[in-house]
């Protein structure tokens, strides 16, 4: 009975993975335009923090849904997460501190702890530099609805 009840709950968890995978899934592309405007302002040097904080906060949700338990960190990880969260998290490490510095010092804790649990698990031979931080940024830049390099939705 008890080895029944424990598969029961890795079907039921995977089910769970599943559906909120693609409820982030949907929901992080719906944040397409905010984050291409996003990526641009830091590129240009004329940082759009409204558009970086929404992004950060769609990452901050998701990163409390794993911390929670409502999706597992490998499923997130591996499918859709490290990279937005790395990536976001070294770009927008300066707005992250005046945050905190400002507000409160729990600011984006969920997402801090999704992106430390990432580098000390499965993924803690990635190493992201300043060059991988910025072509991140670039990718996310060139993003488009109509496809391409991003250009044609300037």
């Amino acid at each position: 009975a008890a080895f029944a009840l424990r598969a029961q709950q890795r079907v039921q968890q995977r089910q769970n993975d599943l559906e909120n995978l693609r409820w982030l899934t949907s929901q992080y592309a719906g944040l397409l335009e905010t984050r291409r405007r996003a990526a641009h302002s830091i590129l240009d040097g004329a940082r759009d923090e409204y558009a970086v904080r929404e992004v950060l906060n769609f990452l901050e949700s998701a990163a409390f849904m794993v911390r929670q338990g409502f999706i597992t960190a490998s499923t997130f990880g591996e499918t859709l997460g490290l990279v937005p969260v790395i990536g976001w998290w070294g770009a927008s490490e300066d707005l992250i501190r005046r945050g905190r510095e400002r507000v409160s010092s729990h600011v984006f804790e969920h997402l801090e702890w999704l992106k430390d649990e990432f580098r000390t698990t499965a993924y803690s031979d990635f190493e992201p530099d300043e060059t991988w931080i910025s072509e991140f940024v670039q990718r996310e830049a060139a993003l488009s609805i109509f496809g391409g390099d991003g250009e044609d939705a300037r």
